[in-house]
């Protein structure tokens, strides 16, 4: 009788334990935005929650810098096949279009363009799902050294 209450008591703690928190995957996964955000936080960014819909979109900070997050081509805002980032100069409005135009030769990471604020924007598209994480933020950081290199 003893062993059957000492099995049960084992038993019983086991079902008590608390759950381990799950862990995200190693590759970078867009298919869940949440999952997404969630490997986000864990590489150091500060990712706000991705918008509900059909084009999921959220900011990412990193330090005193924040950058716009679109996934896409996605099937009722899940199953995302890519990443599209952005960032943009609120202090460089409507630059000349030949200048926009001699940017976009110059960089081959970056697409440089104007918002709908005319705003100077620029972005990258990144096939992220399945990506190593450092490859990831090897992506993110060339991207965001581009940008700098625009200013």
């Amino acid at each position: 009788m003893q062993r059957y209450l000492a099995a049960i008591a084992v038993l019983g703690a086991i079902l008590a334990a608390p759950a381990a928190q799950a862990e995200t995957p190693a590759s970078i996964t867009i298919a869940d935005p949440a999952v997404f955000a969630a490997q986000l936080r864990e590489m150091g960014y500060a990712p706000d929650p991705f918008s509900p819909g059909e084009v999921p979109t959220s900011l990412i900070h990193s330090g005193s810098n924040s950058y716009g997050v679109v996934l896409g081509g996605c099937t009722n805002g899940k199953d995302c096949s890519y990443v599209v980032l952005f960032g943009s100069f609120t202090d460089i409005v409507n630059p000349p279009a030949d200048w926009v135009a001699k940017h976009n030769v110059d960089y081959d990471v970056i697409k440089v363009w104007l918002n709908d604020s005319k705003e100077l924007t620029y972005s990258t598209p990144v096939v992220a799902n399945g990506l190593p994480r450092a490859s990831f933020r090897a992506a993110v950081d060339l991207f965001i050294d581009s940008g700098q290199s625009l200013a």
